[in-house]
């Protein structure tokens, strides 16, 4: 289990781990109609027990770093979002989140991932993961990640997974797209673009 701490930005703070008095929130975020038409396998409508099951669970396994975001100002919920080490021998991690249906729309995708990645790239002996490589994946159907992931992160989409995704209502299934940034391409251009992504919305608040 890791200790408690939190990432910072402007608007938004970022909580590891995620307590008790998110349950609600989140199960609320799980039925919302716009996250899980981007993530179809869920099924929705879980209870604020069913999520405090999974928090436990996430916050038990080493390979899981899981946050909830709330408004710096307000206090107000804002999402979820999770770092996982997919393998530590090739420093291999993959980042996911979710924003409320609510605060969708405000560029606070932007400003919880910066934090995330940075701190997933950090060397170990600072205080970060030691990530050599930060992957993402989302529904090819999902244009406006895809199009966040190429424009604002400089991420690099390096194929499709075909029907790898399955319906939780229905018989269909999902192509899911699969981008990655490497350390030294953060490093180069991402963290700067992205960092630009994130002013940009504070001049307009």
């Amino acid at each position: 289990m890791r200790a408690s701490f939190s990432l910072a930005m402007p608007r938004v703070v970022l909580t590891h781990p995620p307590t008790a008095s998110d349950d609600s929130n989140m199960a609320q975020l799980f039925a919302c109609d716009s996250f899980l038409r981007n993530l179809p396998f869920l099924c929705g409508s879980p209870s604020p027990q069913e999520m405090a099951s999974i928090r436990e669970r996430e916050v038990l396994d080493d390979s899981i770093v899981a946050f909830r975001v709330h408004e710096v100002h307000s206090g107000h919920f804002v999402g979820t979002a999770k770092i996982r080490r997919i393998c530590d021998y090739n420093d291999t991690w993959e980042v996911g989140l979710g924003v409320a249906g609510d605060k969708q729309g405000r560029g606070y995708c932007s400003e919880i991932l910066f934090p995330l990645i940075e701190m997933g790239f950090k060397p170990v002996a600072e205080g970060g993961l030691g990530a050599n490589r930060i992957s993402f994946t989302t529904g090819v159907d999902n244009l406006g990640m895809c199009r966040w992931l190429e424009a604002s992160l400089g991420a690099r989409r390096e194929g499709v997974l075909k029907e790898a995704w399955k319906s939780a209502h229905s018989d269909s299934k999902h192509d899911v797209a699969i981008y990655a940034i490497l350390r030294r391409e953060w490093e180069a251009d991402g963290k700067q673009r992205l960092s630009a992504k994130v002013s940009s919305y504070r001049v307009l608040e």
